[in-house]
């Protein structure tokens, strides 16, 4: 009984150490994802600044759920944005542009729970 008793507490003790290691992992792999973001939305409201001006209040609302595209998708949306024109047509392309963006990321990832 006293050997199944020290069985059970290494147990113990290995899954708390394997949580705490798993844990702090987590942590960093998350904090390197939302350095990852911030730095991708500063990206782009500086583009859309310097391209149309004062961001409206749609424009500044997909900021950040764009800034969670990955890091292709992310290029490519720039590369689009930097294609339209500085004048209110190109404001209402970039709109679209970044809402279609996050609809498709918000449908992907209902589809990856489904």
């Amino acid at each position: 009984e006293a050997a199944e008793q020290r069985g059970l507490q290494q147990g113990i003790e290995r899954g708390t150490q394997q949580g705490i290691q798993q844990g702090i992992q987590q942590g960093i792999e998350r904090g390197i994802q939302q350095g990852r973001e911030e730095g991708q939305r500063s990206i782009l409201e500086n583009f859309l600044r310097v391209r149309f001006g004062e961001l409206d209040a749609l424009l500044a609302a997909l900021l950040v759920p764009v800034s969670a595209l990955p890091a292709t998708e992310f290029t490519l949306l720039l590369l689009q944005l930097s294609a339209l024109t500085g004048d209110e047509q190109g404001i209402e392309q970039a709109r679209r542009l970044l809402a279609e963006n996050v609809l498709r990321m918000r449908v992907g990832q209902l589809g990856d729970t489904a």
